[in-house]
């Protein structure tokens, strides 16, 4: 069924979805069944046009780490915001989980590491597929910041 994350401004402010029929059946339940755990407060005091609904994938995801090496300064929520507007196909999130500055980068570089998470609403990702995004993920942060694959 249906389950997504409801977001206020890009912070989560609740869930919803369809509970699944197997589960429905060991509880004798006959019908759709509906769940949703929404902060209303956050809802309703929210401007319109910020709340959004995101579908979750009933599928497994694969994240794949990466760094890159980018001029001292970049920001590195440029780089986050750049991926997720390039279209890359069941890219699903994208975080920072590191920023390094030190003696093992050319000067005035700085390393970003970021967290991709692939998945897709049509069934399990191969690796051939995910390796094919990451690769592109690399070349748009290639091609707008001049980043460098850190090894």
């Amino acid at each position: 069924g249906v389950r997504g994350i409801v977001e206020v401004a890009g912070t989560p402010a609740g869930w919803l979805g369809h509970l699944h029929p197997a589960l429905l059946a060991e509880a004798g339940i006959a019908g759709d069944v509906f769940a949703a755990e929404l902060d209303l407060g956050a809802v309703l005091a929210s401007d319109p046009g910020t709340t959004t609904f995101a579908p979750i994938s009933a599928y497994p995801a694969s994240e794949q780490d990466i760094a890159v090496v980018v001029p001292a300064s970049t920001p590195a929520g440029d780089l986050v915001h750049a991926l997720e507007q390039a279209g890359i196909p069941d890219l699903d999130s994208v975080g920072i989980f590191d920023r390094y500055e030190g003696d093992q980068l050319p000067a005035g570089s700085i390393s970003i590491a970021l967290r991709l998470r692939f998945a897709s609403h049509d069934g399990t990702l191969e690796d051939a597929q995910v390796d094919e995004r990451r690769e592109q993920a690399v070349q748009v942060l290639a091609e707008r910041f001049g980043a460098v694959l850190r090894d």
